[in-house]
Parts: C-alpha cells; structure tokens; sequence
C-alpha cells in the first residue's frame, strides 16, 4: 500500500502537466479539420469574400459589422430618379408662380423651369452636380435640364440687356456645361442688341 501511494504522488505531478497539453492538442486537431473541411468552400481575408462558385464579392466595413459597397446605379435608375425630381421641380414651380410677392426675375425663371423642363441652379441635386462636375455657383447659367443638353439664362431687365452678357451666357454653356441647346428667356421689358441677335443666331440659340 505505502508504494502504491508513492506511485501515485509520482503520477501526479505527470498528470498536471498532460491536461493542458491535451487540451491544446484537442484544439490543434479542431484547427486542422475545420481548416481542412471548410477553408476550400469559402475564405474571407481583406474585405474580399470568395466562394466555391468562383464569384467574387468586395464588402465595405464599417463600424462593428460589415457593409456591401453600393453598385453602381444603371441608366434605368438614374432616368427613374431624374424623372422623380423633375416632377417636384414642376410642383414646386407651381407653387412659387402663384406667390403674390414673387420677385420678376424670381417668376421668370420659375415659368422657364416649368416650360423648358429645366432646373434653377440652386435647386440642381448633388448627384447631378457630381456626374456633371458643376457647382451651384451663378456664372452666367441659370437653368439646366437634367441630361445637360439645354442651358437657360433669363433676363428681366427694364432696357436694352448688354451684348457681353450674352455673349458670356454661350460661352458659359457652350464650354463649361457643353449644352447642345442654348435658350435665352427675356421679360417683356427687355431688348436686345441687334449684336446680341446675331450672336444668337450665329450659335443658334
């Protein structure tokens, strides 16, 4: 009895020392078959996803969990979403035409929005400035349409309008906004100089 009590203490010590080492073995092994069973389904390292079908997904993350990154939008979707604005561009025209206090030029341009299907500069959406790489800033335009092919600049002036104004206007819309159609609305008080009709003319506007 007295060495098999001896014999014991001595496996004691042994035994202390095995569990953590077969615990960690045990994880080791659990390591190896997930590696071994499920790493050729599917891997997902730097944001890159990719399964066994071959195809290839980019995930953007963000705080605490993951995001898709947005697709880019089709023309279908950027038609849809200008046709959407335009219909609240005209509600909203409508309703400013029938403010009693509205400044001239305020109402002019509001009218020409509404007959020409065109957008004030202060009113254009930020994907349409971003795709067009413009601003709202006033340089010489007034008006956009939403495919970017007509540019409006609207005078009201009691008198003659100054031929460098438009000759500024073409030049604006013809460069820098590459419109295929220039359109100048003028109040029934303004003239133009017979300069300014032939510069319209001659760009056919």
């Amino acid at each position: 009895m007295l060495l098999g009590r001896r014999s014991l203490r001595a496996r004691l010590p042994l035994r202390r020392v095995s569990q953590p080492v077969l615990f960690i073995l045990a994880l080791l092994a659990v390591q190896y078959f997930f590696n071994l069973h499920f790493l050729p389904i599917s891997a997902s390292f730097a944001g890159l996803k990719v399964d066994c079908s071959g195809r290839s997904e980019t995930a953007r993350f963000g705080k605490g969990h993951g995001r898709q990154q947005p697709e880019l939008e089709s023309p279908k979707l950027v038609h849809h979403k200008g046709t959407d604005f335009m219909e609240r561009v005209r509600v909203l025209a409508r309703e400013a035409l029938t403010w009693p206090h509205l400044p001239a030029w305020q109402r002019l341009e509001w009218a020409a929005a509404l007959l020409l299907d065109a957008v004030p500069m202060k009113e254009l959406p930020p994907w349409f400035l971003e795709q067009h790489n413009v601003s709202r800033r006033d340089i010489g335009v007034d008006l956009l349409s939403l495919d970017g092919q007509r540019a409006v600049q609207c005078k009201c002036y009691n008198g003659t309008i100054p031929s460098i104004q438009i000759r500024h206007f073409l030049r604006v819309a013809k460069w820098i906004f590459k419109a295929r159609s220039c359109i100048l609305v003028t109040s029934n008080t303004s003239r133009l100089t017979h300069s300014s009709d032939q510069l319209l003319t001659d760009h056919r506007a």
